[in-house]
């Protein structure tokens, strides 16, 4: 006997991840760094979080489903002391 059990899938099953790269000025030591990576990863969503501080770059990957604004990120970086000169954002696959 074969038992079939459906599960129902989130909203967000076939949705796919974003990641969200910012090009930033002022990241100048590792104490910078990790305390903006800490903000980056509680916001909602927030999945990944990758920061290169020798080339100013970071990048913010969110859950299916979920979306950081750019104007969130851009008041983030300024409040922790950062500019923001480009974001970027890139569909990647579940």
């Amino acid at each position: 006997m074969v038992l079939a059990i459906g599960v129902a899938s989130p909203a967000w099953a076939g949705a796919m991840a974003t990641r969200i790269d910012l090009v930033v000025v002022g990241m100048d030591c590792s104490l910078c760094v990790h305390g903006l990576e800490q903000r980056l990863r509680s916001l909602p969503g927030a999945q990944q979080v990758l920061l290169e501080l020798e080339r100013g770059r970071l990048s913010l990957q969110v859950r299916p489903g979920s979306t950081v604004a750019d104007q969130t990120l851009r008041t983030l970086m300024r409040d922790a002391g950062f500019v923001v000169r480009q974001i970027r954002r890139t569909p990647v696959a579940p």
